[in-house]
């Protein structure tokens, strides 16, 4: 062997070496998700796939999740709305937390939909909402969502 084609060989083993690591990586902490649906329209697409990032430490409001309903055995993507031990109640419209008024530039505001609560939610769980409230099946139907449930957020949308 040539020295030329030595080091070749060597770099290509190297790069190949660093690509599978990084796919190893990548797929440790995310994953490809595909949403099914129209209620979180349009923030995500129906039939899209986005990336979810494994996990439920640092979740926050407005976070979009995934999580799987015990319920009916589906994975589902929402957005948080509520988090654990506050006040949600929807009323006119407008969701209001702990009595204040919850800014959401991104709803689709189409149909009225129904008033809803007050209700307390329970520590260790979340509200959950769809950007496409008069279709979306969430937290005002399917109770609010054991944390333990949640798979990831959705990044990068």
């Amino acid at each position: 062997m040539t020295f030329s084609r030595r080091k070749f060989l060597i770099i290509l083993g190297s790069a190949v070496l660093l690509a599978v690591l990084l796919f190893c990586f990548f797929f440790q902490y995310f994953k490809f998700f595909q949403v099914i649906g129209n209620s979180m329209s349009p923030t995500l697409k129906d039939g899209e796939i986005y990336i979810l990032q494994k996990g439920r430490s640092d979740l926050k409001r407005q976070d979009i999740i995934a999580f799987y309903s015990s319920k009916d055995e589906l994975n589902y993507v929402k957005r948080i709305v509520g988090l654990p031990g506050e006040t949600i109640e929807i009323k006119n419209n407008q969701v209001y937390i702990n009595g204040q008024q919850l800014k959401e530039s991104y709803v689709v505001r189409n149909k009225d939909i129904p008033d809803f609560g007050p209700i307390k939610i329970s520590p260790y769980q979340v509200f959950v909402l769809g950007d496409n409230r008069a279709i979306s099946e969430d937290s005002r139907v399917m109770g609010t969502i054991p944390i333990v449930f949640i798979k990831g957020k959705i990044i990068g949308y």
